[in-house]
């Protein structure tokens, strides 16, 4: 257990340091340090967690992700290992799944660079895991079932636009589909539909108590709302991925 637990503090700081600059610089709206906007240090700011050299300014965010990083690799390691090539496999799933989730939540976005990078790991983990004819298949379903959800919402988003004559942000958009798709690699057919029917679920859910507590208790004005499903997708496929195998 204590080798366990070391691996996991060790892979997990440098992978979380990983992500957490890949979620500074690959989106083009990134800015940074979030108080200042000035470019955050890799080694400093997102390998040792020290402030930002320009404002002092301490993010919770390195900080988060390497806590979630460990906490999930060592239940991985501890509970779920089968191996070190299952290990290895299980490290890249929470890795490519944390990257989409942060980057999902700072700035509603799933970039295509992310999916097919994870996408190609996740071709090879799936075919690992349950062959190729059903890694394909989970490709094409889940491919198949977000796109259907994307076209009812972009109709969605154009009719309210139409009414409020002010522009609407998509509810749902094209990067859900490529996240599904590359989801359907991993868990493959037919586990991709239960995967992605709780996550729809658990994005529904959750939106509708996010801005009941938004409208009820701040009175906010929740048409405009943006709630990603990216993050909802990932947690579905990262409790399938470790919890029915």
């Amino acid at each position: 257990m204590l080798i366990k637990l070391l691996v996991s503090l060790l892979a997990g700081w440098t992978i979380s340091a990983i992500i957490n600059y890949l979620a500074d610089t690959l989106p083009a709206s990134a800015s940074g340090c979030p108080a200042c906007g000035s470019k955050r240090h890799f080694a400093k700011n997102l390998l040792f967690f020290q402030p930002c050299k320009s404002c002092g300014y301490i993010s919770r965010r390195p900080l988060v992700v390497f806590a979630v990083t460990v906490l999930g690799l060592f239940t991985a390691y501890q509970y779920g290992f089968q191996g070190i090539t299952v290990a290895v496999m299980d490290t890249v799933v929470i890795a490519v799944y944390l990257l989409v989730i942060v980057i999902d939540l700072e700035h509603h976005l799933i970039l295509h660079r992310v999916t097919l990078v994870g996408g190609l790991g996740f071709l090879i983990i799936g075919y690992l895991a349950h062959r190729i004819i059903p890694t394909l298949m989970g490709l094409l379903a889940g491919a198949i079932f977000f796109f259907i959800i994307y076209i009812i919402g972009q109709a969605y988003s154009k009719f309210k636009a139409k009414k409020t004559g002010q522009p609407v942000e998509d509810a749902i958009g094209f990067g859900d589909v490529t996240l599904s798709a590359i989801t359907g690699l991993l868990v493959g057919w037919p586990n991709i539909l239960p995967v992605l029917f709780y996550g729809v679920a658990l994005g529904g859910i959750s939106s509708l108590i996010y801005l009941l507590i938004q409208k009820v208790f701040r009175n906010t004005n929740v048409s405009q709302s943006f709630i990603p499903y990216g993050p909802f997708i990932s947690v579905s496929a990262l409790i399938f991925w470790f919890f029915t195998r």
